[in-house]
């Protein structure tokens, strides 16, 4: 790819998605792919590990989205064990995937999420996060 040309879509998406894990939300590497008004959509079962953070949640707020992730999950050591689809068109797109995440007691589990993203010129402008979250609040209960 030519230099300074932008990063397709789903190159964007991809692009987040691992800043995000090794990052964090609030990390540099992340925001540099996002808005000034981007938007982050979570499911609504994780509002209880979320210590407050409102689930439609601005930029401003994501050090704390990260505290209450990384006291309860070790992000890094999350693992995507197949996709079961990457569909992108235009300045839309989404990821499906199974995926293997670990607990910061080294507790694994499994989950499935979807992943939806909306592009605004050549940045990320909102992201939606849908799994399956019976796995994921059970685990960071400690079921």
């Amino acid at each position: 790819m030519p230099s300074g040309e932008p990063l397709s879509t789903r190159s964007l998406a991809h692009a987040w998605l691992a800043a995000v894990r090794e990052g964090g939300l609030s990390g540099s590497a992340a925001a540099a792919l996002t808005s000034a008004d981007f938007r982050l959509n979570l499911p609504r079962s994780l509002a209880p590990f979320l210590a407050g953070v409102d689930l439609d949640t601005p930029p401003a707020r994501f050090p704390d989205v990260d505290a209450a992730l990384k006291a309860r999950l070790d992000l890094p050591g999350c693992e995507v064990l197949k996709v079961a689809y990457d569909v992108f068109q235009g300045d839309r797109g989404g990821v499906q995937a199974e995926l293997r995440l670990k607990t910061v007691n080294g507790d694994a589990f499994g989950a499935l999420a979807a992943v939806t993203f909306l592009r605004s010129g050549d940045k990320l402008a909102a992201v939606w996060v849908h799994a399956d979250t019976s796995d994921i609040v059970a685990a960071l209960a400690g079921d």
